[in-house]
């Protein structure tokens, strides 16, 4: 995440289709507040699933097993789970306006990432 920006965005369906009530933009610097208190915890939680592994190869499990067990532990603590709060969002990102596209542009051309973590 601290590789890209988020989008979030909540709104409604309606009899015409689906209606955007607000969309947020926030750069990576903006989830440094959320991310570090998770990722404290996520260690933790991959360090039970890093023993487990090893225990494991060490009684000879096969190689997809461990594959599949390093995936699922993975997978099961990801940045999205849980969900970053709406008003976290509301409360770090900026609004975007009527013209998104263009507020978007301007907000990306201000606070470019750096080119360490554009992926190519």
């Amino acid at each position: 995440m601290r590789t890209q920006y988020l989008i979030a965005a909540r709104g409604r369906q309606t009899d015409y289709g689906f209606a955007f009530d607000d969309i947020f933009f926030l750069h990576p610097d903006e989830l440094e507040e959320w991310l570090q208190p998770l990722e404290a915890r996520l260690q933790g939680d991959m360090d039970i699933v890093d023993r487990a592994h090893g225990a494991l190869a060490a009684l000879g499990a096969c190689v997809n097993t461990l594959k599949r067990l390093l995936s699922i532990g993975q997978r099961g603590i990801t940045i999205n789970n849980p969900k970053i709060p709406w008003s976290y969002i509301t409360e770090h990102g900026t609004r975007l306006g009527e013209n998104a596209a263009l507020d978007l542009r301007e907000l990306v051309a201000a606070r470019p990432l750096p080119a360490s973590t554009v992926d190519s």
